[in-house]
């Protein structure tokens, strides 16, 4: 699919269309512009994964030996890290060129990495019993149905595992209009960085905090801790959040 000229109203089969394709189109030539080529990126991991995971370390623990779920896991550079840490990641994702780079990435780093590629709506999850679930900055705005989505993260781990979610905080990403409900259609990270106006667009949805939280405690999350934080020391304003908690035997 190209680009969506301005539409909003695309059925959900639509909607994954249209994120595929543009995530597809030039993903892993940006990440080699953003980031190195994977053999690259994967010495800079290896040297200090603690760097990459600086934001979420304070909630994640020990990895050694745990079970990850990283949906949306991109690149794969926040897997990587985590399975330097001693974790067994698996990444669940709808590019393929997002794949293409996280195994590169993956097999330069000497990890092993486990990648899904598909819409996690969609995608057979039967079977997954994950110790942690960890998604890290730019996750829910690109579902326009947000229990639906949340419900199958929470179902990614087991009973009593936990769910790390941290992401723009919407008193940033909403740029003032914080009530605003509308879906936005927008370029995707690699047309920004590659600066290519040209290539696929799609749809997002800022959604509030509240919002957030409230789809998480339906999904039988018992939420132990939402922190909300600057990016930057002098920050005055919130702009990234992380929401933790334990899923629930219900």
């Amino acid at each position: 699919m190209s680009r969506l000229n301005g539409r909003v109203d695309l059925d959900e089969e639509e909607r994954v269309a249209s994120n595929r394709a543009a995530w597809n189109a030039t993903s892993y030539e940006a990440w080699v512009v953003r980031y190195g080529t994977p053999a690259a990126e994967a010495r800079v991991l290896r040297r200090d994964p603690d760097h990459k995971l600086r934001r979420l370390l304070p909630f994640l623990g020990d990895l050694s030996g745990l079970t990850v779920a990283n949906p949306l896991g991109s690149h794969g550079r926040t897997a990587v890290a985590m399975a330097l840490k001693g974790a067994r990641v698996t990444v669940f994702d709808l590019s393929s060129s997002n794949e293409r780079y996280a195994r590169e990435l993956a097999s330069a780093a000497s990890v092993p990495l486990e990648f899904h590629c598909g819409d996690l709506l969609s995608l057979d999850l039967s079977g997954f019993s994950f110790d942690l679930v960890v998604m890290e900055l730019g996750i829910v705005h690109w579902f326009t149905d947000l229990d639906r989505f949340v419900r199958r993260v929470v179902a990614l781990a087991a009973i009593g595992g936990r769910v790390v979610l941290q992401d723009f905080h919407p008193a940033k990403s909403k740029a003032g209009a914080y009530f605003d409900e509308g879906i936005k259609v927008v370029p995707v990270p690699p047309a920004e960085i590659l600066e290519d106006d040209s290539l696929p667009t799609t749809m997002i949805r800022r959604w509030m905090l509240g919002e957030v939280v409230t789809a998480f405690a339906r999904a039988g999350l018992l939420i132990e801790e939402l922190v909300e934080a600057p990016m930057g020391i002098e920050a005055p304003m919130p702009e990234i959040y992380t929401l933790v908690g334990k899923r629930l035997a219900v």
